[in-house]
C-alpha cells in the first residue's frame, strides 16, 4: 500500500530527477529515476518474499536486465560463451559492448549435446 496518503495501490513516480540539498546530496536518497524509481519497491520487495530470497531487482525491459548480469559478471580480459542463435539485440551488443571491453566471447551451437572440449576454458567468467 501506499503510505503518503494511505493509497490501496502503490504509488507511481514520474519523477526523473530528484530535489538536491543545498551540498547537493539527496536526502531521500534518490538520484535519477531510471535507476532509483521508487515505484518499484514495492513489486521487488513482493517478488523478494515469494522468494524467499535476499534482494529483487526489476528492470525496464530484457535488455537491461540481460546487459546488467554481464556487466556485473565480468571484467576486461575475462572470457564469455554464448549461444551462436539468442536474442539478436543481446548479441549484438555482447559483440560490441563486451569485445570493445577487453572481454573474450566464443559462440558455440548449442544444438550439439555435448559442448567441444575447445570451447570449455576453466577461466570463462560466464557459459
Amino acid at each position: 500500500a501506499e503510505t503518503q496518503y494511505d493509497g490501496i495501490v502503490p504509488a507511481i513516480y514520474p519523477a526523473s530527477t530528484y530535489l538536491r540539498d543545498v551540498d547537493l546530496s539527496y536526502p531521500k536518497g534518490k538520484c535519477y529515476s531510471r535507476a532509483d524509481n521508487p515505484t518499484v519497491l514495492p513489486a521487488e520487495s513482493t517478488l523478494c518474499s515469494l522468494e524467499e530470497g535476499k534482494e529483487a531487482l526489476l528492470f525496464a525491459s530484457g535488455m537491461a536486465a540481460a546487459t546488467t548480469v554481464f556487466q556485473a559478471a565480468l571484467s576486461p580480459g575475462d572470457h564469455v560463451i554464448i549461444p551462436n542463435v539468442m536474442y539478436w539485440a543481446l548479441r549484438n551488443w555482447v559483440h560490441s559492448f563486451c569485445t570493445q571491453w577487453g572481454v573474450t566471447v566464443t559462440e558455440v551451437d548449442m544444438t550439439v549435446t555435448e559442448m567441444p572440449d575447445q570451447y570449455v576454458q576453466l577461466d570463462a567468467a560466464l557459459q
